[in-house]
């Protein structure tokens, strides 16, 4: 651990890849599902987890873009 002025004890710099993921928000396309940008798409297809608003929508757009990841349900309600 090291210790940072004004942050307190922190992880060393060489432990965070293995220690801390990495959220990336995604726009998704609202109608046609081929709107999504070539960045957002290898975005996707780059991460190991998907949280969604709604999984039954984006397994529809996993789906067209030949993707297989695990989706987590996240919403207001849970």
């Amino acid at each position: 651990m090291q210790d940072t002025p004004g942050r307190g004890t922190e992880p060393a710099a060489d432990s965070l890849s293995s220690s801390r993921g990495c959220l990336y928000i995604v726009a998704t396309p609202i109608g046609n599902l081929s709107d999504l940008s070539d960045r957002a798409r290898q975005t996707l297809t780059d991460v190991d987890l998907i949280a969604a608003e709604d999984t039954r929508r984006t397994q529809t757009l996993l789906a067209h873009l030949g993707l297989h990841r695990p989706l987590q349900s996240c919403h207001e309600h849970n």
